[in-house]
């Protein structure tokens, strides 16, 4: 008797997964239209998945690796049914059939009718702001910006004594006009990573590694597998002033992705510390230096962080490799919605930072 029920259990299970597969993958193969990754496409499935059977969970991602992608499985099928949540119009428009792409009056043509629905317009004087603030609760001042360059910090450049190391968990991140992900690493964050890494060397004599070692032609595990590039370098050069993964974040087109800086559009940009590994605090202590750092020099370069602390993101699970050195940071340089040239641009005052730091101390 056990073992029928037992049986009947393995059949029924058999039956619901089968089910559940079945309805899913028309709806997540629409989800993954305009998808251009590696592995995204995967991951959807994933997540499908383990929500739809969280006691099977037989495909497994890295905490590290599914805290970096943060997929909105709900925005995204919302989309499949043509629901964007960031756009009230979208769904105003399922519902009445006078507002047609954002052209109402075509709607009224269209059924020859007279009555004319004025399309809701928003523009900034319609916006109620709260100023954002510094850890102090003073507006951040973007008129105060220093100079790009200080000249005082320059010093002789030691080839044999690397102080920076650049590498890159997710290589294939790229910024507008490319594609989410592009291998050319003049097209990729590979690209931002050689900025910092010129203007370190160059204006300031801080010799600087920049490893383009491609981590994700397979997502799951890219942390493991750029962990052991981290180990190389360790292994040779003992140590280093900071360790830089450099990431391109993936954020909503309407968040504030950008600012002014001398006249010229730059991205944002933000740190993220991992709680889980055991110098959880120093790499905090060194992420909160740089941040006020750039506070002080750039107003409104980064972007809010959590937990009270300005321009850091605390990941509760994530360890990002930090385990290994107090020296590694991870930072989000610009977003998805960047161009690269923006990106390029932050990547000139991310120098500066790092020089402030480093070479305050010669």
């Amino acid at each position: 008797m056990i073992r029928n029920k037992k049986t009947k259990g393995k059949i029924y299970t058999i039956f619901s997964l089968s089910l559940f597969i079945s309805i899913s993958i028309p709806i997540v193969s629409k989800a993954s239209v305009g998808i251009n990754s590696y592995s995204d496409k995967n991951l959807i499935y994933t997540q499908i998945f383990n929500r739809g059977f969280p006691i099977a969970k037989t495909i497994n991602f890295d905490e590290d690796d599914m805290a970096e992608f943060d997929y909105s499985l709900k925005t995204k099928l919302l989309d499949v049914v043509g629901l964007n949540i960031s756009n009230p119009l979208s769904i105003v428009s399922r519902e009445f059939n006078l507002i047609k792409n954002g052209d109402p009056e075509a709607a009224v043509r269209e059924n020859k009718s007279s009555f004319i629905l004025n399309p809701f317009k928003l523009d900034e004087n319609n916006i109620i702001k709260n100023p954002e603030t510094t850890p102090s609760n003073k507006p951040v001042d973007y008129t105060k910006v220093s100079e790009v360059y200080n000249p005082k910090l320059k010093k002789t450049l030691n080839p044999s004594n690397p102080e920076v190391l650049i590498y890159h968990s997710h290589t294939t991140e790229s910024y507008l006009p490319n594609p989410p992900n592009i291998t050319d690493p003049t097209k990729n964050v590979c690209a931002v990573g050689d900025v910092i890494a010129a203007e370190l060397e160059k204006n300031y004599g801080i010799a600087t590694i920049h490893d383009k070692t491609i981590h994700n032609m397979v997502f799951n595990n890219s942390y493991a597998r750029s962990g052991e590039t981290v180990d190389k370098y360790l292994s040779k050069y003992k140590n280093f002033k900071v360790i830089i993964d450099l990431h391109r974040d993936a954020i909503a087109a309407g968040d504030d992705i950008k600012v002014s800086m001398h006249n010229q559009s730059t991205a944002r940009f933000m740190f993220v510390v991992g709680m889980k590994n055991p110098t959880y605090g120093k790499n905090l202590a060194l992420a909160r230096k740089l941040s006020s750092i750039t506070q002080s020099l750039f107003p409104g370069l980064i972007r809010p962080g959590n937990s009270g602390d300005y321009g850091i993101y605390h990941y509760e699970k994530g360890k990002f490799n930090q385990q290994k050195n107090p020296a590694i940071i991870l930072m989000e340089i610009g977003s998805n919605n960047n161009t690269l040239e923006e990106a390029k641009t932050t990547g000139v005052y991310i120098a500066r930072i790092l020089a402030e730091y480093i070479n305050e101390k010669q």
